[in-house]
């Protein structure tokens, strides 16, 4: 049985395929990151990715209570060997990563970004945390102003 987004997806892949390209998902954006990497063993979408350049995690969180980031080892270490040219950007706030209500998004980061790091290697997976000292709701938002001073890799 095919998926109800199989014309979509080969609609989708072809006509932007060729365009390179620098993905981010911001916010709950990240679950659109997530998924993208899961249908990525679709050979439809083959063409698409091989035009990403960068894909940037950018202060991923949401209240859903878990799966915000792929945890998975066995498919983080499929996607890296079969993308090696995509270069992993994580950027991340104290209010994501240490918010006690969910303590999740902390560990699940964690856990993703030593993952790729550990399969990829500091030239390929950038991580940083920005605004250590606060958790303000608002520094989820100056996230989006640290590309003026840290263009994406």
């Amino acid at each position: 049985m095919s998926s109800p987004f199989h014309g979509f997806y080969s609609y989708f892949c072809r006509s932007v395929s060729k365009i390179s390209k620098k993905l981010i998902g911001f916010s709950k954006g990240v679950v659109v990151l997530n998924q993208l990497l899961l249908d990525s063993k679709s050979q439809l979408c083959q063409d698409f990715f091989d035009s990403v350049q960068t894909m940037c995690w950018l202060d991923g969180g949401h209240n859903g209570g878990k799966h915000t980031w792929l945890t998975e080892v066995t498919f983080l270490t499929d996607f890296s060997e079969r993308f090696k040219h995509i270069k992993i950007e994580i950027r991340v706030t104290p209010r994501q990563i240490e918010d006690e209500n969910r303590a999740w998004i902390g560990k699940e980061e964690a856990i993703f970004s030593a993952t790729l790091l550990n399969l990829l290697g500091p030239s390929q997976v950038r991580r940083r945390v920005f605004f250590h000292d606060e958790k303000s709701l608002i520094n989820h938002f100056r996230v989006l102003d640290t590309f003026e001073e840290l263009p994406l890799l």
